[in-house]
């Protein structure tokens, strides 16, 4: 008897299994076993691919040395584990490696703490209309719901596993913060929790624990994907639009979502996203079934800086309506949170004289602006950098940006008797006393607690079109999405909301009906090529040899033109952007498992 094992250990992509026979003494051996096994000069575990009856062809093999009781793999845990390596480009020895907790040297049982729990408390007004909500969801195997935030989720789930108490779900958030607050208020379900942050030996027991029970509540970050198993009814995903659920920067790269559309393919598992936005993909996917939920109504203001910043003395980053409104909360003893993202790399270029944005020519979105260069995020247009107005045809064309330090010395200039503090990254303390907070979008991922907001009067969004320059195709989307936060914050923390932009007529003409901007936005990005009409592959090399690294890539790109000519291929700083179709999908695959391992193959970087 010979068995074919794949290893616990990193692996070359290249490596599929190892022969080893099979003992008298252990047989019969399944596929899916753990197993130890003598590796070169040391002992590993290994997981039994498949046992053959074959000769061994003269060849010395080595012997398994013991079949371990600590867990085996089902089939079809197994195909979902082989089938993701291969979609990753991974060594299904590397992806089992890097995706199932590792076995401690001496397995005991860790004590169970004390968990705090917490009341769940939502307003009549609402707990009818969420109640509903629910109920919609258990009708459904799959859907996307639109809500504020992480109590209402909260609220969501447990109105969902009322009605259906012998679930054994998974709820996928994509921070541990978030992770944490939500198990406070789910107590009634027993939650466990899996997160990066505990012990090989927490992440093992919990693993056991919930791979053993038939019904129960894991709650963790993107990895508890990999914890699943055939008796998993339903996954939840909380904030899905949330670029945290990927992992891209180290291998194995994946996007936790694109995981769970494969894996929900597989084990046919309920799978619910919850958020105040969908993505394009999400779109795509339920084209055929209406989105439940609908965005939070708040107090709006929309500002538009193309007029109003002559108006005020701190120039273009702060509106005389902002002014007037900051100033009108003070005297009514309310705080005020402004938000401008200071590290986001914002460069645009507008007309001092005729107020203009530059736009791209062939499709109105905004351009990347380099030295001697404009790309459009979105097309992909290039054109020499403007120095004339084309509009007004004056030399007044200058690049804008904005920053938080500069913008914190104008707040305190212009409103000297207010207490003022900034809240970012690098100085996360929150001073409950200050009158202005100026934030970034920091405020969201730590700061925030839905469950315990601060209150505010008033909350400005200083920028609210910075998003929109980023260089990259979702920068729309992005923009509208941190929008849709903001907006459900001032919903959370019962304030008003003021919006600067100078792209006025897209804030306009998405308020007046999102889902037909967004569906319209959808089947305009098909002529684009964009996701999710195609995917998006990104090729980088580990060279640090320049010239070196341009002759590979050169020829890299030759070898997948001779496969698929048609592919579109874009040089990037750090590589290729590949962008391809479903039917190119595994041409593409199998030729990536024939690069070397410096190669870096990230094959979901559509949500990067």
């Amino acid at each position: 008897m010979i068995a074919q094992i794949y290893p616990l250990k990193r692996m070359p992509r290249s490596v599929k299994v190892f022969d080893y026979e099979v003992p008298e003494n252990l047989s019969p051996l399944l596929r899916g076993q753990l197993v130890t096994i003598p590796f070169r000069q040391s002992v590993l575990y290994g997981i039994v691919a498949r046992v053959q009856e074959k000769p061994k062809r003269g060849i010395l093999l080595k012997s398994i040395i013991s079949i371990e009781p600590h867990y085996a793999l089902s089939d079809a845990e197994l195909i979902f584990f082989e089938s993701m390596a291969y979609e990753l480009v991974q060594s299904v020895s590397s992806f089992l490696y890097a995706c199932l907790p590792k076995i401690p040297k001496h397995i005991r049982t860790t004590k169970k703490t004390v968990q705090e729990i917490k009341t769940l408390t939502i307003p009549k007004s609402e707990s009818e209309s969420l109640f509903t909500l629910a109920k919609q969801l258990s009708d459904r195997h799959r859907a996307f719901c639109y809500q504020s935030d992480l109590k209402r989720i909260a609220a969501m789930i447990t109105f969902y596993l009322r009605e259906k108490s012998d679930q054994k779900c998974i709820i996928l958030t994509p921070t541990v913060l978030d992770a944490t607050r939500l198990r406070a208020y789910v107590q009634a379900f027993s939650p466990m929790l899996y997160t990066s942050e505990q012990t090989e030996q927490e992440q093992f027991n919990t693993w056991l624990s919930f791979k053993t029970a038939t019904h129960g509540m894991l709650i963790g970050t993107k990895n508890t994907i990999f914890l699943t198993d055939p008796q998993t009814t339903t996954i939840f995903v909380v904030r899905s639009s949330s670029s945290h659920h990927g992992h891209h920067q180290q291998n194995p790269r994946f996007d936790a979502r694109c995981v769970l559309e494969r894996y929900e393919q597989l084990m046919h598992t309920n799978l619910f996203y919850f958020d105040v936005l969908p993505r394009f993909e999400d779109l795509y996917k339920y084209s055929d079934t209406p989105i439940l939920g609908q965005s939070p109504h708040v107090d709006l203001s929309l500002v538009d800086m193309t007029q109003e910043y002559q108006g005020s003395a701190a120039g273009s980053y702060l509106s005389f309506i902002a002014q007037e409104t900051i100033e009108r909360e003070l005297k009514q003893k309310s705080r005020i949170l402004c938000v401008l993202n200071k590290k986001s790399r914002v460069s645009r270029l507008s007309c001092s004289t005729c107020k203009k944005s530059v736009v791209c020519s062939t499709c109105q979105s905004a351009y990347a602006v380099s030295e001697n260069q404009m790309r459009c995020i979105r097309c992909l247009h290039t054109e020499p950098r403007w120095n004339i107005c084309e509009f007004c045809h004056t030399a007044t064309i200058k690049e804008t940006s904005c920053g938080n330090k500069k913008l914190s010395e104008i707040l305190q200039n212009e409103f000297p008797n207010a207490r003022f503090s900034s809240i970012d990254k690098e100085h996360p303390f929150v001073d409950k006393e200050a009158d202005i907070i100026l934030t970034t979008s920091f405020y969201l991922e730590e700061p925030f607690n839905p469950f315990e907001p601060d209150q505010f009067g008033v909350i400005v969004l200083l920028d609210a079109d910075e998003s929109l320059y980023h260089e990259s195709s979702e920068s729309l989307r992005e923009t509208l999405y941190a929008f849709e936060q903001w907006k459900a914050v001032a919903f959370r923390c019962r304030a008003s909301l003021l919006l600067q932009t100078r792209t006025l007529s897209l804030f306009q003409e998405y308020l007046e009906n999102p889902d037909t901007f967004l569906r319209k936005e959808l089947a305009s990005r098909s002529s684009y090529h964009l996701p999710p009409f195609r995917h998006i592959c990104l090729l980088q090399l580990k060279e640090t040899d320049l010239r070196r690294k341009d002759i590979r890539l050169s020829e890299y790109k030759r070898e997948i033109r001779k496969r698929l000519p048609e592919v579109h291929i874009q040089n990037m700083p750090n590589g290729l952007e590949i962008r391809f179709i479903d039917t190119e999908k595994n041409i593409l695959l199998d030729l990536f498992f024939t690069f070397p391992d410096d190669v870096i193959i990230d094959m979901h970087a559509d949500s990067r």
